[in-house]
């Protein structure tokens, strides 16, 4: 079986999507999907890892995409132009249309990830309640990140990789008292991140 998801977008959109590329200078342009459809789905060191990028790559842009209820993740960057806040802004076609023209993918298991799997771009995905033996082991250049030493009821005392369940509250997850998100995610450190970023950028898988 050889997977291919794709996302088919109309010439029109390409267009769109080449032009706005384009304004956004020479790159590297990283689309950074902010928040899925749970608790658990949104990572933990988004601010650090912003700076770190804008710092290291001084011609990049950060595009951030999501649903509007995404738009306080994004508070703080308000006088940064290198920070695209399109949260509530974009369709959720020009978010995936958008993704071809991206130098790197980065976000939890969002639609918009799996828009991407079968994609050339390189991709980061912080998973959470799969692991990359259930998701990502048939996408095309991606850079699956897992927590290690997880304590949760979903993995008991880290017995488990992942939790494999869908959750609607934390009342089965369990939130990280420093940083709010769940436990899973404030697990994958900054450290790790920045450094698989370096890699995907260099094209060195």
């Amino acid at each position: 079986h050889a997977p291919n998801i794709k996302f088919y977008a109309t010439q029109t959109e390409k267009d769109w999507a080449a032009k706005t590329r384009k304004s956004l200078g020479v790159g590297p342009i990283i689309v950074w999907s902010l928040a899925g459809s749970a608790v658990h789905k949104t990572w933990a060191g988004l601010d650090a890892m912003l700076a770190s990028i804008l710092l290291g790559y001084p011609s990049s842009s950060i595009v951030l995409v999501g649903g509007p209820e995404c738009v306080i993740l994004e508070a703080g960057w308000e006088n940064e132009p290198r920070v695209v806040k399109t949260s509530g802004k974009w369709t959720i076609r020009q978010s995936l249309s958008f993704l071809a023209e991206a130098d790197l993918i980065i976000g939890p298991e969002t639609g918009v990830l799996n828009a991407a799997a079968c994609m050339e771009v390189p991709k980061i995905v912080f998973l959470s309640h799969s692991t990359h033996e259930n998701l990502t082991r048939d996408w095309v250049n991606v850079f699956p990140l897992s927590s290690v030493g997880t304590k949760c009821p979903g993995r008991g005392n880290d017995e488990a990789p992942a939790c494999h369940q869908l959750h609607y509250s934390i009342e089965f997850c369990k939130r990280d008292d420093n940083t709010g998100t769940a436990q899973c995610q404030a697990d994958i450190s900054e450290g790790l991140v920045w450094e698989t970023i370096e890699k995907a950028l260099n094209h060195d898988h």
